[in-house]
């Protein structure tokens, strides 16, 4: 059997970093693999994280239609893993499906088998395997495929795939009550969808941000209050604070605004790699304050994630452009300079036209 190849858009740094169409060869597909069909991939900032690696192909939050699947993900696929309502994972030929930052892990350890596979010490994460969304086609493990709702359109769909992921996962892995005050630092490709995630948790939603021009977009995208530091002095006790924001932060002060045992979850890594200041240490045990982090959600949480956006109408504002060199550099070029509103996708449009025709 020949190769099978597909146009993928591969970076590079030389001379300078730009992307590169080029043809490159699939692996062949393995028992438990999917050949996919890019539909459209949205482009997230830890995409540069993989800038330099030779070869590489990035895009994390991409959706796809199988085209194909290995021997044993044909079984596989017979199999109705959705009974009496419990929800499965399985996916066939034809189905429209996400994928991105967790390509695979060994199912068979502790974490695995507790549904935290995005933990399991031999998981693969982005960027191995260097073949990712960027391309038409790609080889993927089909036990970490998750079907996309037919109400969900591809271009919509791919930024859910790490952006809204890590959102509702925060909610979702805290048990965060409905009536729960949760606060969200920053209005951007992951807080303008953290304000719909948590409107749409029943949640009172607070926005910060240090702008006051982000006022009007923050409370259409579900922020019942809108606060920048300097307006904070009438804002009731939170429950829950997720920060998005790379900046340097005044801990201190986001630790005043939440309630005794209230939690600051933080999914944006601090740019400037400076060590954390917290003046007074006393809160987490006087007030019993936890600070932590979370991580993109791992294979349940993810499809109750889609159904759940599905259901309560949750869609990211993008930009649209076609899937090419010339788009990729300029969309990371326009999200370096903080200029994207809110998530650029990149579409191989022929396909996700037919994508849309087939679930309708």
């Amino acid at each position: 059997m020949s190769a099978i190849t597909t146009t993928a858009y591969v970076h590079t740094t030389t001379p300078t970093p730009h992307f590169v169409k080029s043809t490159v060869e699939l692996p062949t597909l393995g028992p438990n693999d999917a050949l996919i069909e890019v539909l459209a991939c949205s482009i997230c900032h830890t995409d540069m994280y993989s800038f330099g690696i030779d070869g590489i192909v990035p895009g994390h939050e991409a959706i796809g239609r199988v085209l194909d699947l290995g021997p044993q993900a044909k079984v596989d696929s017979e199999q109705d893993t959705n009974v009496d309502g419990l929800l499965g994972i399985t996916v066939k030929i034809g189905d429209v499906v996400g994928f991105g930052y967790l390509r695979s892990a060994c199912l068979k350890c502790e974490l695995c088998l507790k549904g935290s596979e995005i933990f399991c010490p031999r998981r693969k994460i982005f960027p191995e395997g260097k073949l990712f969304g960027f391309a038409e086609k790609t080889v993927w493990d089909a036990r970490f495929l998750y079907p996309v709702p037919q109400g969900l359109e591809p271009k919509y769909a791919a930024p859910l795939l790490c952006a809204g992921a890590t959102m509702f996962n925060c909610l979702f892995e805290n048990n965060v009550s409905p009536t729960a005050r949760v606060g969200v630092i920053g209005i951007g490709g992951l807080g303008h969808l953290g304000l719909q995630f948590a409107r749409a948790w029943g949640c009172h939603v607070v926005a910060f941000s240090s702008r006051d021009n982000k006022k009007d977009e923050a409370l259409k995208m579900g922020a019942h209050e809108f606060c920048t530091p300097q307006t904070t002095g009438s804002l009731g006790k939170l429950d829950f604070i997720i920060n998005t924001v790379s900046a340097s932060l005044d801990y201190d002060y986001y630790f005043s605004l939440l309630k005794p045992t209230g939690i600051f979850c933080t999914v944006g890594a601090q740019d400037d790699k400076k060590e954390l200041e917290i003046r007074d240490h006393t809160v987490f045990i006087l007030r019993n304050i936890r600070f932590m982090g979370s991580l993109v959600a791992s294979r349940g949480a993810m499809c109750k994630m889609l159904q759940f956006a599905d259901r309560h109408g949750i869609k990211p504002v993008i930009e649209e452009d076609e899937m090419s060199a010339e788009a990729l550099d300029n969309s990371f070029d326009r999200l370096t300079k903080g200029l994207v509103r809110y998530r650029a996708v990149l579409v191989n449009k022929k396909v996700a036209e037919g994508a849309v025709t087939a679930q309708l």
